[in-house]
């Protein structure tokens, strides 16, 4: 996809609905993984219907008890919602947009029936993902979103870089990387509502906003303040903070960091926490995107 002007240029896949690439001014906004069939450390895919882990892979409704798959055994939970290997249909193309559909249909653990429509769109500013999920079902459903984007600042190391995460309270994460108890981030190390060098931000973490009614921002910045943002609604209260240590790339691998939209946060099918309930026949959309700032304070036009 690319923009009228051919200023912004994205390229995404049916699997998972990822987003493989994202060039604005010609810089990288996004760790490129083009020339992979397969997804790489989850790098740009749409999570659903949950984002993150569910502890054990087992939640509660009431008094039945359901047992997701297993998909991350080492740490016996369940990861990353139902859709992460999944090949989406192109159901809509175009220079500027595509939109991609798939189904969940009473899955193991899940019993519930969805519609799940992503639209990836470019315009002059930069890229606007929307969700919706659509309840085709008897039953009420509980939903949440979440996508995976690794941001990238060009080809600028991604130690030299600050980054921003707008969010007044904290979750550490526990040796299964489930969240606990949040604290309110003033005072804390943790906080990076202001900019923070990446050496010095946490490598995995949950963070959330406790207001609500006002769009996100983070962002990642060089020092001369050249970066991306991402911005994302405020149903999207959740960010998932992810240094990866070795992100694999055609000269070797290098740190790299995701920062993860959430409408809820890990957990949440079992604590019930920022979840959804979707009724029959409801629908509901959320957006984010990604865009340039060209210098400090600056967001690009």
């Amino acid at each position: 996809m690319s923009d009228s002007s051919g200023r912004v240029l994205a390229v995404v896949s049916p699997l998972a609905a990822s987003l493989r690439m994202l060039v604005i001014d010609g810089m990288d906004a996004v760790e490129p993984t083009v020339d992979s069939t397969a997804l790489v450390h989850m790098s740009g895919a749409m999570l659903l219907p949950w984002p993150n882990r569910v502890e054990d892979a087992r939640w509660r409704q009431g008094t039945t008890e359901y047992q997701l798959e297993v998909n991350e055994p080492e740490l016996n939970n369940a990861n990353h919602g139902l859709l992460a290997d999944h090949v989406f249909d192109i159901v809509h193309r175009e220079s500027r947009r595509v939109d991609m559909a798939a189904t969940i249909r009473h899955a193991k653990g899940y019993p519930f029936d969805l519609n799940a429509l992503i639209s990836y769109r470019v315009d002059a500013r930069g890229l606007t993902v929307n969700t919706t999920l659509t309840n085709v079902g008897r039953e009420r459903a509980p939903v949440a979103v979440g996508a995976h984007p690794y941001l990238r600042v060009g080809d600028s190391r991604t130690d030299s870089l600050s980054l921003r995460i707008d969010a007044t309270h904290g979750y550490h994460l526990d040796e299964r990387n489930i969240p606990r108890e949040s604290f309110h981030l003033s005072g804390s190390p943790e906080d990076l509502r202001d900019e923070t060098p990446v050496p010095r931000a946490p490598r995995h973490m949950t963070y959330m906003r406790a207001d609500t009614g006002r769009t996100l921002t983070h962002s990642l910045r060089t020092p001369s303040g050249r970066g991306v943002e991402l911005w994302a609604d405020p149903d999207f209260r959740w960010t998932q903070l992810y240094v990866s240590p070795s992100f694999p790339a055609a000269a070797g691998t290098h740190e790299a960091v995701a920062v993860e939209p959430m409408t809820a946060p890990p957990n949440a099918l079992r604590t019930g926490e920022g979840l959804r309930w979707l009724d029959p026949d409801e629908s509901w959309s959320v957006s984010w995107g990604l865009r340039t700032l060209s210098g400090i304070g600056d967001s690009a036009p």
